[in-house]
C-alpha cells in the first residue's frame, strides 16, 4: 500500500522556495493595503473599518522583525500611513492617563505600551555595522517623528531616575545609544549617525522652542562630539551634524545654544582627558595590553595612511591617462 501523504513516518516537506514566494506575497499585500490608504485615506477614520485596521497594522508591527528587508519596508510605509491620520493629543492624553479607550483601535488601545513597543522596534530597524536599505532607514525616521509629536505631550508622574519612563527624552537616549555603539565597535561606518543626525535636524524643526530646550542636550551630545572630530574621513558626517546643530542653534537662540555647547565641550574634554590618563597608567598596571593597543593603533595608521596614498596613485594615473589621450598636433 503506497501512501502519498504525511503519515506516522513521514514527515512534510515544505521547501525555501515557499518562504521566498511567502514573502513576496506579503510585499505585495502590503504595497496593496498601502495604495489603498493612498486612494481612500478615509478608511483610516471609518468606525466600521477600525477592527480590521487594527488587525493590518498590529501584523505590520510584527512584521518588522521579519528577516525580509521588503516586508519590512512594506509594513513601515502602512505604518507611516496610518501614524498620519492618528490623534495626537487623543493618544498622549490616554498614554499619560495609563487608560484604554474602549473603541479599539491601533495606539487608542492600550496606548502606553504599544506607542513604547513601537519606538523600540522602530530604533531596531537602524543596525549599527550593518548594510541597511536607504527607504527603510528614511520611513523608520518618518515614523518616530509622528510618534515623537505624540512623546511631546506625554504628561506622567515621573519617577526620579527611572530610564525607562515613557517621553520624548527616553527616544532620544534609546537613539544616542545607537551612535554610541557605532562609534565605539564601527567607527569607520556612518549610518547610524547620519540616520539619527537627520533626524534629529527634523526634530528640532517640528518641536517648539521650550520643549526643544528641555531635550537640548541629549540631542546635541552626540553632534558635538562629531564637530570635535579633525579627520578627513568622517567630513561628510560633519557637514550632517553642523546642520542639525544650525537648525537647534536657530530654534534655541545662541546664547542658549553656546552655554549648552560650552558645558557638554567641558565634559567632553574631561572625559578624555580621564581616558588618556587610564592608558598611560596602563604601561603599568597591564604592559601586554598596552603593547596590544599600541600595536593595534599603528597598524590602523599605517591603514589609514595605505589608503591615501592609493588615492594619490589612482589620481596621478588619471591624469596621466588623459594626457596620453589627448593628441596635441589634432589642435
Amino acid at each position: 500500500m503506497i501512501i502519498d501523504g504525511p503519515g506516522r513516518f513521514v514527515r512534510i516537506h515544505t521547501s525555501v522556495e515557499n518562504d521566498q514566494d511567502l514573502d513576496h506575497l506579503l510585499f505585495q499585500c502590503l504595497q496593496t493595503c498601502v495604495n489603498i490608504a493612498n486612494t481612500c485615506p478615509g478608511v483610516f477614520i471609518k468606525s466600521s473599518l477600525n477592527e480590521h485596521i487594527m488587525n493590518i497594522t498590529s501584523s505590520c508591527q510584527e512584521l518588522l522583525r521579519d528577516d525580509h528587508e521588503w516586508v519590512r519596508l512594506g509594513a513601515l510605509q502602512f505604518l507611516k500611513k496610518y501614524l498620519s491620520t492618528v490623534d495626537v493629543k487623543a493618544v498622549a492624553l490616554l498614554a499619560s492617563n495609563k487608560i484604554d479607550k474602549e473603541e479599539k483601535r491601533f495606539l487608542y488601545y492600550n496606548a502606553r505600551q504599544t506607542v513604547k513597543m513601537l519606538c523600540l522596534d522602530l530604533i531596531d530597524q537602524i543596525i549599527p555595522g550593518h548594510e541597511i536599505l536607504e527607504e527603510i532607514l528614511k520611513e523608520s525616521t518618518e515614523n518616530l517623528l509622528y510618534l515623537a509629536d505624540i512623546l511631546k505631550l506625554v504628561q506622567s508622574k515621573k519617577v526620579k531616575n527611572d530610564k525607562n519612563e515613557l517621553s520624548l527624552g527616553w527616544l532620544l537616549k534609546n537613539l544616542n545609544k545607537l551612535v554610541y555603539i557605532e562609534v565605539s565597535k564601527y567607527p569607520q561606518n556612518y549610518t547610524v549617525r547620519k540616520t539619527v543626525f537627520h533626524f534629529y535636524g527634523a526634530l528640532s524643526a517640528r518641536l517648539e522652542r521650550f520643549k526643544l530646550v528641555s531635550v537640548i542636550k541629549i540631542i546635541l551630545k552626540p553632534l558635538i562630539r562629531e564637530l570635535s572630530m579633525t579627520d578627513d574621513a568622517s567630513i561628510g558626517i560633519r557637514r550632517v551634524s553642523k546642520s542639525a546643530s544650525t537648525i537647534i542653534k536657530k530654534k534655541c537662540g545662541p546664547e542658549t545654544y553656546n552655554d549648552i555647547c560650552s558645558i557638554i565641550e567641558r565634559n567632553l574634554n574631561a572625559r578624555r582627558a580621564l581616558r588618556k590618563k587610564a592608558s598611560l597608567l596602563q604601561v603599568v598596571t597591564d604592559p601586554q595590553l598596552a603593547a596590544k593597543r599600541k600595536i593595534a593603533k599603528q597598524a590602523k595608521k599605517k591603514g589609514t595612511k595605505k589608503k591615501k596614498m592609493e588615492k594619490i596613485k589612482q589620481k596621478k594615473n588619471i591624469i596621466t591617462r588623459i594626457k596620453k589621450d589627448l593628441d596635441l598636433d589634432e589642435y
